[in-house]
């Protein structure tokens, strides 16, 4: 009875560690990788280890999540990326990329590029943007004529106070002069 308990219990525990080996993710994945390329690239002793984990990550960015599952299957069944030689993640790595490729006739998920633009819109955009253009053209002659006409008026403004400070000034005031006397009544 109590042995069947430990094999139950044995049993759990790798049922676990199965699910977890299973429910590994390209996301987890390339998340632990990077720690070990961080970790690598730190220390100068491996550079060279660095640099298969650096192609590891470069061959991780572009794989499909569907092809995940197979390419792990395989890398798994070397000894643990973090401990392996650069020459051993080198054959890892070579031995296990084909795993992580859609086979030639299989067809991969076609996603839709945001880039992907239909003729149509793509002739829209480009008279908006003609237009565009031409609206700031037309703002910057606006700019340029306001321009001109702000300096012309400032040089206006400042040669009529150089005259106004030119011309002599007469001994009366313009007011004085109509204003009645007194002797004039």
């Amino acid at each position: 009875m109590k042995s069947n308990k430990v094999l139950i219990f044995i049993g759990f525990f790798m049922f676990l560690g199965a699910q977890g080996y299973v429910a590994e993710s390209l996301s987890s994945y390339q998340q632990t990788i990077e720690t070990v390329f961080l970790r690598e690239a730190a220390n100068k002793n491996t550079f060279k280890q660095a640099v298969q984990t650096a192609r590891l990550l470069g061959f991780l960015e572009y794989m499909s999540p569907d092809s995940f599952g197979r390419f792990h299957a395989c890398i798994s069944k070397y000894k643990n990326w973090d401990t392996l030689t650069a020459k051993g993640k080198q054959s890892a790595l070579d031995a296990c990329k084909a795993q992580g490729r859609n086979l030639a006739g299989e067809i991969a998920p076609v996603t839709p590029s945001i880039s992907a633009v239909s003729p149509a819109a793509n002739s829209i955009q480009e008279r908006e943007l003609r237009e565009l253009r031409k609206e700031i053209l037309d703002l910057r002659n606006m700019v340029e004529k306001l321009q001109t006409q702000v300096k012309n008026n400032h040089d206006r403004t400042l040669e009529t106070l150089h005259q106004i400070s030119q011309t002599p000034v007469s001994q009366t005031s313009p007011v004085e002069e109509r204003i009645p006397s007194e002797e004039n009544f």
